[in-house]
């Protein structure tokens, strides 16, 4: 009987693969859409200028503060997208000398995310 319970657990483990784990040893939500929810990070110099190339860092807090770093294209906005599911993902940005308070992102949703709070995210540069 034990061996069958071994034979058993070691073939769901190998028909479901192991290559798609989420960092925190969960896997993908599957069945959803296809159509994540974004939430574009637009970040603004110390005069209210949009600055194009700064680092937006993104941090998914629920799966052990993973962190993604996000680049703004020239009109200064980065998209944070809710690939991991529900939770909140911290975003704050830098340039230069110069960085932003963070801000949080709430996505929501049962197994697959269908919305954001905010829908969008202002970040200012200032000296530290």
């Amino acid at each position: 009987m034990r061996l069958t319970l071994i034979a058993v657990h070691a073939l769901a483990v190998t028909a479901c693969g192991a290559s798609n784990l989420l960092p925190d040893g969960g896997r993908a939500q599957l069945g959803c859409s296809g159509t994540s929810v974004t939430v574009p990070v637009k970040v603004l110099g110390l005069v209210g200028q949009p600055v194009s190339g700064a680092s937006v860092t993104a941090t998914w807090l629920a799966y052990d503060s993973l962190t993604q770093t996000l680049i703004t294209d020239d009109r200064g906005v980065a998209t944070v997208q809710a690939q991991l599911g529900p939770g909140v993902v911290r975003v704050a940005a830098r340039s230069n000398s110069l960085s932003s308070r963070p801000a949080d992102i709430t996505f929501t949703g049962g197994a697959c995310v269908d919305a954001a709070t905010p829908r969008d995210v202002l970040l200012t540069l200032e000296a530290q």
